[in-house]
């Protein structure tokens, strides 16, 4: 076989080849040799270079890949693989040619299936010669990991960062700003998609994951009021899950998501303008259109673009509503608890999960904010080329001189003059971001979360007394080498204690002493020596910063939280979109206790994308009995077992090593050598145990851990002479803190007062001797039990490279990030999978409006067989144009209609759910086939229209046009019958050219054709594909949309007719009265009835005619809703206005029952 096809070959397939000394996988050949040449595989054969949009563009990824190598990227200098062509395969020998190379390699005929060589895609190209790679990664011919690696690339080459994976969005990051894709245009394109079912395409964007899940939500909540009239038991929650290594983008990513939540919340809040009339639309467009006509004139702003100002002002939120306050909470949880570490300039250092509370009309009207496990080592100690939390930063340079007096802080200060700042020489930030905004920033968002002024100086002085803290000095006593005192000379200790409401005295006993129980009630003091005493003092900042932190998450929730309207139960909140922003796993130099928890919180995560996007699809889809071949994935459940098993995890050991007296670091160490040595994804070699590490085989790769510091970070204990300390502290806000280390808590509601005691506590009963890791893991399991109760939607974030940089591609990175978060394997599940899955029931609930009027074609189905959306509705044929009609039955009394109903119908056996599945799905096979070639019809259509030639390029052979006469015509034409043109009951449907439907078959459709189509019947489900399911909504839209216009007809044309009635009586009236004079009838005409009467001026000239005034009546009576009560029809109408809802009217049904049965 001669085939030259883009191909990827396997790096270490190349290098064993060209060395001589490794054979096994063929040999090196050079154009000039004649071993390859004159063999029987290519002789006589010339290879000429195909595919070369692949292969030039692989050339430059290949030799940017070079350029990157030479950069330590600490995660591998090269690929894996190399571009090239596929020359020749055959029995004998798998020949290739290497991009960038003129030499041939000859591999083994087996290269092939060994997947040594796979095969590449060729993208197609655009009009300007550009390679556009497809949006969504299933559609890629041949899926692998370069394959993938490679269009990831040149959309990010043409800054589309975003691209699908079914049910996964990967986002690149850019390190730019592209201001375009985030603009309010964009934003009303998918809102757009969604609300008015357009047939369009839009680009893969965080916009359109965030539509899903809100549309999803209402979908939803839609079903289960029609099922069962409570929306509160529905599974209608969503989560949206954003992750990724530090640096990818999360944070970004999920103020993207929360933005566009808030703004589908104000649309649905906005109030909907009723629609006008036809003929008021009618003069409103001319006015439109004179108007724009004037504004080009006089050079004016046009309507459209006042529309669209207009619109625009409409979406700004202002500053007290809900979704303003959410928007807000993130400066001020970004400035206390984001940083610059080394791969990322705002690094979240806590994660967070978002819950946005929605009613049954998709308003938002509440939230709440949980976080998770804050980095507090930060304070104290920072690597090279991190620095600390953004809030110190803002603090000395964005307040004003006036202002940092106010906290002991000098005009001159900066970030070099206090210990906690420069302990890694690192003050600014890569991505050009001024900490003076940011504090601008900050404060803005203080006061929209309604934080008062005291408040607000309570928080920055308690920051500002953490700056001054760490410039503390504790000095051996002098005869006492295991005692210390603090520096009572240092510059910073009045400060410090001032901005507490301490005194300097109690400071120095609390830092250095602590107390120990000897006895039933009786406490011995000891000193501590200078380096206990320094820990004591770093414990003592961590502990402040860490209450005040969850003073600020706690603050946040109070103000967001929904607040009960006793009067109005259409504000209650019915469903949560949750929004994860959590950190991403962690390596680095030296790892310690934080990067271990952060690392279990990742496999964690990972197991749950793992069960709902691999494991529990596939095995739903056998459990089901479709067609499905099961995908392999790797299982991360043994990695859970060695962090977190009970007895022999882990953090397990470490907690027990926390709880028993006398324990070190040490003793920890070789508890876990000793239970967990035998666990296979744990290694420990002796220059490791040496040194008190361990290493653990994540399934994003091997990480080594430094026990050291396990045990103090585990406990984050302070003395209990510190939290005295704090608690006695003439400062209540300081006090109020101490409350928080003591019991994790809440705070009570503005509407309780906090005016009148600023700072209260709600308690909770949790043990305050719980371990860090201890609550930590009660934390995700909660987190993992509410991800489990909704729908998730994945966001995973890649950072294309190490260094941060705009337009600078790494392979080697993206490729390890894909595979650490399972998105090959996610891709090859969605290729094949079903995203939409209903119940039978709820299938036929849904969609049974697209066949309620098909008839089934099937002689073994009676009447009373056939399913309820099937059975044939009677149609009334009442024609309105008839003067008389017969006359009705007499009414019957409301007293006695109920009990004139004596016969019982008789039981009706019901047809089986999946039995009415398939009958349903017979018919919506045929109309989504017809749907299909009627789009298929338009397109070609289209593209006829584009390429019809001119009249001059008519060709001069063609005949010209036959041109008939009228006569001829009306003779060639058939003979038409003639019809009423009122015909209210009957659907007026144009002659439409006949459709091209595909022919039909025989038998009944088999299920292999439903799984073509995208559909597929299990025992209890139907299973659909993202494209079947957007066009079978796209035909029940149309469906309601039509029924929708019908009724509002039926309901107008009976307003019409019981209006019209008691006017054609009356006019039936005066004209039998009139019938009565003989000559004298022009003088008898002012004593007429008002129907009829004329009103003639002085010229005697008519005012108004009988047909105006008819027409006023009529318009007048219809619109007149008390008119109704005193023009009751004699027979009851099916139909009734309750609470502005039409409902079946039960009175007419029993009403019509009766007459059937007196017939």
């Amino acid at each position: 076989m001669n085939s030259q096809a883009p191909i990827w070959i396997k790096r270490s397939a190349v290098e064993a080849i060209r060395n001589p000394k490794v054979r096994r996988y063929g040999r090196a050949a050079s154009t000039s040799n004649s071993s390859v040449n004159s063999s029987s595989s290519s002789k006589g054969r010339s290879y000429s270079r195909s595919s070369k949009s692949f292969n030039d563009d692989c050339s430059e990824s290949s030799a940017h890949t070079d350029a990157l190598s030479s950069v330590s990227t600490g995660r591998g200098q090269q690929w894996d693989w190399i571009s090239g062509i596929l020359l020749e395969q055959s029995s004998e020998a798998v020949v290739v040619k290497l991009n960038k190379e003129s030499s041939l390699l000859e591999m083994a005929p087996t290269a092939v299936q060994e997947g040594l060589v796979l095969f590449g895609n060729d993208f197609e190209k655009s009009s300007n010669g550009t390679i556009e790679p497809p949006s969504d990664l299933i559609t890629l011919a041949h899926l692998h990991e370069p394959a993938v690696v490679h269009c990831l690339r040149h959309r990010y080459r043409s800054n589309i960062i975003y691209t699908s994976t079914g049910p996964v969005l990967i986002a690149l990051n850019p390190f730019k700003r592209l201001h375009h894709l985030y603009s309010e245009p964009v934003m009303k394109k998918y809102w757009d998609k969604a609300e008015q079912n357009l047939k369009i395409e839009l680009e893969p964007h965080v916009y359109q994951i965030a539509d899903a899940a809100f549309r999803n939500m209402m979908r939803q909540l839609e079903d289960g009021e029609r099922k069962n009239g409570d929306m509160s038991c529905v599974r209608a929650n969503q989560a949206i899950l954003v992750s990724g290594e530090s640096g990818a983008g999360k944070t970004v990513t999920t103020k993207f998501v929360m933005k566009y939540l808030a703004a589908l919340s104000q649309r649905a809040a906005m109030p909907r303008i009723k629609a006008k009339r036809a003929y008021k639309q009618v003069e409103e467009k001319k006015r439109v259109e004179e108007k724009k006509r004037l504004s080009r004139m006089m050079l004016t702003p046009s309507p459209v673009t006042e529309m669209k100002m207009e619109k625009a002002r409409m979406i700004e939120f202002s500053a007290n509503s809900i979704e303003s306050k959410v928007l807000q909470s993130n400066p001020i949880l970004e400035s206390f608890g984001n940083a610059r570490t080394i791969r990322n300039d705002n690094s979240s250092r806590f994660g967070k999960f978002i819950e946005l509370q929605f009613t049954s009309c998709g308003t938002l009207v509440g939230a709440s904010i949980e976080t998770y496990l804050l980095e507090k080592v930060r304070l104290v100690t920072q690597s090279p080329g991190e620095r600390l939390y953004h809030v110190f930063f803002e603090l000395l340079g964005g307040m004003s001189e006036k202002d940092l007096r106010q906290y002991y802080l000098a005009a001159t200060a900066n970030p070099d003059d206090f210990a906690m700042m420069n302990s890694s020489g690192t003050y600014d930030r890569r991505d050009g971001v001024s900490d003076v905004e940011t504090y601008k920033a900050l404060r803005s968002a203080m006061n929209t979360m309604k934080f008062q002024p005291e408040e607000q100086h309570d928080i920055f002085s308690v920051t500002a007394s953490l700056l001054h803290a760490s410039n503390l000095v504790l000095l051996e006593k002098v005869g006492h080498d295991d005692a210390s005192v603090l520096d009572m000379t240092n510059i910073h200790l009045e400060p410090v204690c001032r901005l507490l409401g301490i005194v300097p005295d109690e400071l120095n006993e609390a830092l250095c002493t602590f107390s120990i129980q000897a006895g039933r009630g009786a406490s011995v003091k000891r000193s501590m020596s200078q380096s206990q005493a320094e820990k004591e003092l770093e414990a003592f900042i961590k502990a402040i910063y860490g209450a005040m932190f969850q003073y600020l998450v706690m603050r946040i929730n109070d103000s967001i939280a929904y607040q009960v309207e006793e009067n109005d139960e259409n504000t209650r909140p019915v469903a949560t979109i949750g929004v994860l922003d959590i950190f991403g796993f962690e390596s680095f130099a030296t790892n310690s206790f934080e990067q271990l928890c952060i690392n279990y919180c990742n496999e964690a995560l990972q197991q749950q994308f793992n069960a709902f996007v691999l494991k529990n699809e596939q095995m739903e889809y056998e459990r089901e009995g479709i067609d499905w071949n099961f995908i392999e994935f790797p299982e991360n459940q043994d990695v859970l077992d060695l962090i977190d098993k009970r007895g022999s995890g882990i953090l397990n050991i470490l907690d027990d090593q926390c709880r028993a007296p006398g324990t070190t670091d040490r003793s920890f160490a070789a508890d876990v050598y000793l239970k967990c040595n035998n666990h296979a994804r744990f290694l420990a070699n002796r220059k490791q145990v040496a040194v008190l590490q361990f290493e653990v085989l994540h399934y994003a790769g091997p990480v080594e851990y430094n026990s050291d510091g396990f045990l103090e970070k585990n406990r984050d204990e302070l003395h209990n002479e510190s939290k005295a300390l704090l608690a006695n502290s003439a400062n209540p806000f300081v006090s109020f803190l101490s409350e928080v280390l003591n019991t994790p808590a809440t705070i009570p509601s503005m509407k309780e007062g906090l005016k009148e005691e600023p700072y209260r506590i709600i308690r909770r009963k949790e043990s305050s001797s719980t371990t860090v890791g201890g609550q930590f893991r009660r934390q995700l399991k909660d987190l993992r039990s509410k991800i489990d109760k909704t729908s998730p939607h994945y966001v995973r974030c890649l950072k294309p490279n190490d260094h941060l940089v705009p337009d600078h591609y790494d392979p080697v990175i993206v490729a390890e990030q894909l595979r650490c978060g399972g998105i090959l394997e996610a891709v090859r599940v969605s290729r094949a999978g079903f995203p939409q899955h209903y119940m039978h029931s709820d299938f036929i609930r849904r969609y049974s409006c697209v066949a309620v009027k098909d008839t089934i074609k099937k002689e073994s189905m009676t009447g009373s067989q056939r399913p309820i959306w099937a059975t044939p509705v009677p149609q009334k044929t009442w024609n309105p144009s008839r003067s008389f009609q017969r006359a009705a039955p007499p009414p019957i009394p409301r007293s006695s209609r109920k009990k004139q109903v004596t016969k019982k119908k008789a039981r009706v056996p019901k047809v089986p759910d999946k039995e009415q599945c398939k009958e349903l799905l017979k018919i919506i096979y045929k109309k989504i086939l017809v749907l299909e070639a009627d789009e298929n019809k338009e397109m070609n259509k289209e593209n006829n229209t584009m390429s019809t030639p001119t009249k001059e390029e008519l060709p001069p052979q063609l005949p010209k046009p036959v041109i008939f006469s009228q006569t001829e015509k009306s003779s060639l034409s058939p003979p038409s019958t003639i019809k009423s043109r009122y015909q209210p009951w009957k659907q007026q449907v144009p002659q439409s050219p006949q459709r091209t439907t595909p022919a039909r078959k025989n038998k009944i459709q088999r299920s292999a054709d439903f799984a073509k189509l995208g559909i597929q019947l299990g025992k209890t489900k139907v299973f659909l594909r993202h494209a079947c399911f957007e066009m079978l909504e796209r035909i029940r839209s149309h469906n309601l949309a039509v029924a929708a216009t019908r009724l509002n007809s039926i309901f107008r044309m009976y307003l019409s007719r019981i209006a019209y009635l008691p006017v054609r009586d009356a006019f039936r009236a005066e004209f039998q009265t009139w019938a009565k004079f003989d000559d004298d009838k022009e003088s008898k005409w002012d004593e007429l009835s008002p129907y009829v009467a004329r009103k003639r001026n002085e010229a005697g000239e008519v005012m108004s005619s009988l047909i105006a005034r008819y027409e006023s009546d009529v318009r007048a009576s219809i619109h007149d809703p008390k008119w109704m009560e005193n023009h009751r029809p004699n027979k009851l109408f099916r139909w009734v206005l309750e609470e502005g809802i039409w409902v079946r009217n039960k009175l007419a049904d029993e009403e019509n029952e009766i007459e059937k049965n007196s017939y």
